[in-house]
């Protein structure tokens, strides 16, 4: 199974991308923000956190959050903010974590507006969908209706464009057509395999070496003590005519086996 982060700025066309993973690639398909509102709804695990940190107020009369209420809150308040997310990330990240691990399908796509070091360990690569900030504003004052001031705004409080690509492994480029976008998609994925296979392809290649290494000691092994056995066969038929020899020469010419020692040092052959 792959695990993919997809993350992007707003109006970058995050939306459209999983739709294609999951349409045409068959992911399953992980949003932090559907997941947020589920943490949040009355009942959940975030819901109660969340009146006490901010009061009833910010909760509508069936007990959800009021998330347009909140919005306003937390857009001006960094504080805010703070809290917020500190009661609603984990709860939502432990959801993710559950997600992936039940997941049956070979690819899981999570989408988030940010990751952290710690939570990009649950991917395999974490994909940025890059749109330019004209694309972007132009998407969202068509879909959502806002003004050029507020997508100037929401856009200003959210990662730079340098940010988003120091933690990317992948860049999609979703500034063409969706065409476009479904071949780069295609050729990540096809990379994504190959650089599976590879690790397994090189631990085959050296296992080959090794069994074929192995082969040649054994070899090597064999040979060695065949020529060893046999130069100690001739090393000892050697030294025995050398001695005969040497013996046959003291006796012709009546000298004393001495003769072949080195009488200043004393020692013999």
């Amino acid at each position: 199974m792959r695990v993919i982060g997809i993350t992007g700025g707003v109006g970058s066309g995050k939306s459209e991308i999983l739709r294609l993973l999951k349409e045409e690639f068959g992911a399953k398909l992980l949003m932090a923000d559907d997941i947020a509102h589920e943490v949040m709804a009355p009942g959940g695990e975030a819901s109660r956190r969340i009146e006490e940190a901010f009061g009833a107020d910010y909760l509508k009369p069936d007990k959800s959050v009021d998330r347009q209420k909140m919005a306003e809150l937390i857009f001006k308040d960094a504080d805010a903010l703070e809290t917020m997310n500190s009661i609603v990330h984990p709860a939502v990240w432990r959801r993710i974590e559950e997600g992936i691990q039940t997941a049956s399908e070979k690819l899981v796509a999570v989408e988030a507006a940010l990751f952290d070091e710690e939570h990009n360990r649950m991917f395999d690569e974490v994909w940025y969908v890059y749109t330019s900030k004209e694309n972007r504003i132009s998407r969202l004052m068509a879909s959502r209706g806002y003004s050029r001031k507020k997508c100037m705004d929401i856009m200003g409080n959210q990662r730079s464009e340098e940010e988003f690509r120091a933690m990317a492994d992948r860049i999609i480029d979703n500034n063409r057509t969706i065409e476009d976008v479904r071949q780069q998609i295609e050729r990540i994925l096809n990379d994504m395999e190959k650089n599976e296979r590879l690790p397994v392809l090189v631990l085959l290649m050296m296992l080959v070496i090794a069994l074929h290494v192995a082969h040649r000691i054994n070899a090597d092994k064999a040979a060695t003590k065949a020529m060893i056995t046999h130069m100690s066969t001739v090393s000892q038929s050697t030294i025995m005519c050398s001695f005969s020899t040497i013996g046959a020469v003291c006796s012709t010419y009546k000298i004393s086996p001495v003769c072949a020692t080195d009488k200043t040092a004393g020692s013999t052959l």
